[in-house]
């Protein structure tokens, strides 16, 4: 149940977040949108980095209350994200929408009632942004440290190594994703990830952290840099009268039912199969979808009339 509620706090901050910047930057949407998306390995960055610094406490000290340490600390973080909320403006479009009584009095039902259709491709468009997260940060962690044989905390030093990769070249997305077009760039993206995937596996199945940190190195350069040009693609293809709602219901129904899934799926086909092929499998089917509902979502959004915008 906490988590559920954090999911639905952090739905509204996400897109609350990638609103702000969209909506101030004009035509640069794309660009200034990403920004937000930086917070994903940024934060993977101070967990995983907090949490191998408590892993070298002494076992029982950490099993008592240093497992406790980062969540506790992590509450800064809310106090600096407030201070930051109260002192933001209103875009200049919600401010032109509110002026003119354009405001939606029940956001939730009018998404349902009108735009139901892209909230479903929404969530489908956000798969592979929210699932490799889930792929590499909680089933390769637990399948490399059980099957594989390698130390958790070796393990927590690659996942760190991985984000900040991701930190440094998610950007790379930002700047294609404006020049080339959200949707484009983003499709590019997962066709390269489809050939990857299984060579990131097999190098992560070799047991080395060498080969593994490699593998996800460049697995992350794509799946990060598609996840940057994200933000702008929802933010552009919901109407501005439901955008808040909608990309925010897009972004935390996928986290519910393909990202926080993905992790069970993963373990149960390796335990069914005895074969780590099946989970290449899942993942790849993720990407796929993921491209189709891209596609549909851009579709939709290029039929949309000026008056929706």
């Amino acid at each position: 149940m906490l988590r559920f509620v954090q999911g639905i706090a952090v739905g509204g901050e996400w897109g609350g977040a990638v609103l702000i910047a969209a909506e101030h930057a004009g035509p640069k949407r794309v660009f200034y949108a990403a920004f937000a998306q930086q917070g994903s390995p940024a934060g993977s960055i101070l967990a995983t980095g907090v949490f191998a610094l408590v892993t070298l406490m002494p076992e029982d000290a950490f099993l008592s209350y240093g497992w406790r340490i980062p969540f506790l600390a992590s509450a800064v973080l809310v106090v600096v994200g407030l201070v930051i909320r109260l002192r933001v403006e209103e875009s200049p479009e919600f401010v032109r929408m509110r002026e003119q009584r354009e405001v939606a009095k029940l956001p939730v039902a009018e998404v349902f009632r009108t735009a139901w259709p892209l909230v479903l491709l929404g969530i489908g468009a956000s798969g592979v942004g929210i699932a490799s997260a889930y792929f590499t940060n909680t089933f390769i962690l637990s399948w490399a440290t059980t099957d594989l044989g390698i130390a958790k905390s070796t393990m927590l030093n690659v996942l760190l190594i991985v984000s900040v990769t991701q930190f440094v070249t998610q950007p790379i997305g930002a700047v294609l994703g404006q020049r080339m077009g959200a949707a484009r760039y983003m499709l590019l993206a997962f066709t390269a990830l489809i050939v990857c995937t299984p060579v990131t596996f097999l190098l992560v199945g070799t047991g080395s952290p060498v080969w593994a940190t490699i593998g996800l190195a460049v697995s992350v350069v794509f799946s990060g840099s598609s996840y940057a040009a994200l933000a702008g693609f929802l933010a552009e293809a919901f109407p501005a009268r439901v955008r808040y709602t909608g990309i925010s219901l897009a972004y935390q129904l996928c986290g519910a039912l393909i990202g926080g899934t993905t992790p069970m799926i993963a373990q149960g086909l390796l335990g069914a199969t005895g074969t780590i092929w099946a989970v290449v499998g899942q993942y790849l089917v993720v990407i796929l979808l993921t491209m189709a509902c891209v596609t549909g979502l851009q579709r939709r959004s290029a039929r949309r009339t000026p008056v929706e915008v």
